[in-house]
This record gives C-alpha cells, sequence and structure tokens, in this order.
C-alpha cells in the first residue's frame, strides 16, 4: 500500500522536516494488520535519531476518503524520544481495513491543509 500526501507545502517547521528525514532513511521494522487496521514500527539509523531531541508526541491529522466515504481511514505517527517509531493506520467508519484501495484520497484533518499551530502545540508540549 503506498499513499502519498504532500506534507511539505508551505512548511518550515525543523521538527517535521527531521521527521521527513528520518522517514526517508528508516526500515520497516514490522507490519501488523489487525483486521481493523494497521501498525508499522520503523527502525532509524542512529544518526538521524537525536536531531530533534527527546520528543514524544503523536500527529494524528492524515485522514484518507475511501470510495467516497470522507474521513474513513486515519493514520497516527508516533515519536518517542525524539525518533518515528510507529505508524497506525485505522478505519473510522467500518471494523475491516479495506482489501482494495479505490479512490484513496488523503488529506489533512480537520482542515484542507495542514494546521501547523495544532501540530507545533503537539510537540511543544513535551520539550
Amino acid at each position: 500500500m503506498n499513499f502519498d500526501i504532500d506534507t511539505t507545502t508551505g512548511v518550515n517547521d525543523a521538527v517535521l522536516t527531521s521527521l521527513r528525514n528520518q522517514y526517508k532513511n528508516s526500515t520497516v521494522v514490522s507490519r501488523e494488520f489487525s483486521g481493523c487496521g494497521f501498525y508499522t514500527e520503523f527502525s532509524v539509523p542512529d544518526r538521524l535519531a537525536s536531531t530533534i531531541g527527546s520528543l514524544c508526541f503523536q500527529i494524528g491529522d492524515v485522514v484518507a476518503s475511501f470510495n467516497g466515504i470522507s474521513d474513513a481511514l486515519g493514520f497516527i505517527l508516533y515519536v518517542r524520544g525524539g525518533v518515528i517509531c510507529l505508524l497506525e493506520g485505522y478505519n473510522s467508519v467500518d471494523d475491516t481495513w479495506p482489501q482494495v484501495y479505490n479512490e484513496v484520497t488523503l488529506s489533512f484533518f480537520p482542515h484542507c491543509e495542514r494546521d501547523m499551530k495544532l501540530i507545533r502545540e503537539s510537540y511543544a508540549h513535551h520539550t
């Protein structure tokens, strides 16, 4: 499953830039499907692990419309000790994760554009 969303438009944020760099250089350690979602665990090279300190927070502002159902799927990225460690995908309208990915559109929730104030507040309380 490959989803892509432009998370960089108009964003000049050191923390998000670091997380993006970690993701690009990460390795998927495991992926577990629960039936109604998934958990993907990442391994990040040590050289990238401390670039944003020891922040612990999660970002959950990406959703997906699926086959015409708005915001049917959601995603949460977990950051622990300044390192991306887990991506959770979940189905918010059904008990099963879709097996066929037709007409999937990713967007930011609750707006069409990333709410940087909300994102910065998520990690500012953990510095």
